[in-house]
């Protein structure tokens, strides 16, 4: 019983670290999707170049525009002072645009950031902490009520997001149907050639950029991916078909067994199994139902040096109503 439960135990954590991941994941992958207009410059910006361009009013009409919800992706690089997002622009009607959007942020803004910037202490790696242990303390304190918080934006907070949003201008604006036709794509503003977007989704030259001999290394790395993934999944089906093979003669003899019949009767199920099931090696244990609800364990051990020899059975034994019963299990091929 200890070893089924401890089974039992394992798969809980198991699940419940599974669980606790897939909550983590999706919390942030929600708030990136949240915060997605509000922290990421420019946006907003383009929005309106979008509703004010004739090029975007000629698929999606006149009115307010707003952002889709998937895709949102953006990269802002505080300190070089560029951002770069890609969207989609959807209309009241349903209609919708792919957007590529570029930035900078002006000259004075950049200045002033930096400056600001240089005059707060550096608080990150090791050696800070090592000179000043008492800090660690206060930096956990400070992520736990950040996480704790994540969903309310306290004043300070909403500052200094406003100060990182102040003069941020958009240098490059590209406009492609949703269906991702790149010959359809329109350039409002810039030059599109900054936008790696661009040069992936519209000009395809991330393919094309790479010579023979870089092809010729995929293809090999490609290669032995492909057959060491047919490997380990020929050795799982092996490995698999082995344990399916074992477990069956278990069943059988287990099930076979006249000592069995004749306290189950001969309507027996197997409920449960659980242990360990190899081409040398078994040490499991059964749960068997009977037809009248009569609930029995059988424990099977039995070892062999090769797969080409019978089967040596160390230890057969059935417990059932307080009762130990030793079994006489054969074990045919």
């Amino acid at each position: 019983y200890l070893n089924m439960a401890a089974s039992a135990q394992k798969k809980k954590l198991i699940a419940g670290v599974w669980t606790a991941a897939g909550s983590v994941a999706g919390v942030v992958a929600y708030r990136r999707l949240r915060n997605f207009e509000g922290q990421t410059p420019c946006v907003s910006d383009a929005l309106r170049a979008l509703e004010a361009s004739d090029v975007a009013k000629a698929t999606l009409g006149d009115g307010p525009l707003t952002i889709g919800l998937w895709p949102r992706q953006g990269y802002v690089d505080k300190s070089a002072g560029l951002v770069r997002a890609s969207f989609t622009a959807r209309n009241s009607a349903g209609g919708s645009l792919q957007v590529f959007v570029g930035g900078c942020r002006e000259a004075r803004f950049q200045q002033a950031w930096e400056e600001k910037d240089d005059e707060e202490p550096e608080e990150d790696g090791w050696k800070y902490y090592w000179l000043r242990p008492w800090e660690m303390k206060k930096t956990i304190v400070d992520k736990v009520s950040c996480w704790r918080s994540s969903f309310r934006t306290d004043a300070d907070e909403t500052q200094k997001l406003q100060d990182d949003m102040e003069g941020w201008q958009v240098d490059t604006l590209v406009i492609m149907p949703s269906s991702g036709d790149a010959r359809e794509a329109h350039v409002l503003i810039g030059d599109p050639y900054r936008l790696p977007e661009y040069e992936a989704f519209c000009l395809r030259r991330d393919a094309g950029t790479k010579d023979e001999r870089s092809r010729w290394r995929l293809r090999v790395l490609l290669g032995f991916a492909m057959v060491g993934l047919v490997i380990t999944g020929g050795r799982r089906i092996i490995k698999s078909v082995r344990v399916s093979r074992s477990y069956g003669l278990v069943r059988r003899a287990v099930l076979a067994d006249r000592d069995v019949n004749a306290l189950l009767g001969s309507e027996v199920a197997v409920q449960s199994s659980s242990g360990t099931f190899t081409s040398s090696y078994i040490n499991a244990r059964l749960r068997l139902v009977s037809q009248a609800g009569s609930v029995a364990d059988v424990d099977v051990a039995a070892t062999r040096s090769h797969a080409s020899q019978p089967w040596q059975i160390a230890m057969a034994r059935m417990r059932i109503g307080g009762s130990c019963y030793n079994l006489n299990l054969p074990m045919p091929e």
